[in-house]
């Protein structure tokens, strides 16, 4: 049988390693803050060139150089190599973080 004195030891040895692992570990995760986003009155903007444009006849989807997706449920014309800033808010879908953009402005 174990003594209640060591159960006590084995409890907060086991607690103090699973501190210890989740303080290492939190430094590998990427937190949505950190990511190159800019909050301007509660919407989300980001500017960037843009790598990839998808077009469906419900929404279109732009990927930007630093992996960015933004989807926006219009049909808008962007071609491939355009500077824009994009504002909207940011989403989960499938496991990655989209912005649903509201306004798309070309920079020149």
């Amino acid at each position: 049988m174990i003594k209640d004195s060591n159960l006590i030891i084995v409890a907060l040895c086991v607690a103090i390693l699973g501190l210890l692992l989740l303080f290492i570990l939190s430094g590998r995760i990427l937190l949505p803050d950190a990511l190159p986003y800019k909050e301007e009155n509660g919407k989300i903007a980001v500017k960037g060139r843009v790598i990839s444009v998808e077009n469906n006849p419900k929404f279109t989807k732009i990927i930007l150089s630093q992996e960015i997706i933004i989807v926006m449920f219009d049909r808008i014309d962007i071609g491939i190599g355009q500077n824009i800033r994009v504002f909207g808010s940011h989403s989960r879908f499938r496991n990655n973080t989209e912005i649903i953009a509201e306004k798309i402005t070309l920079i020149s």
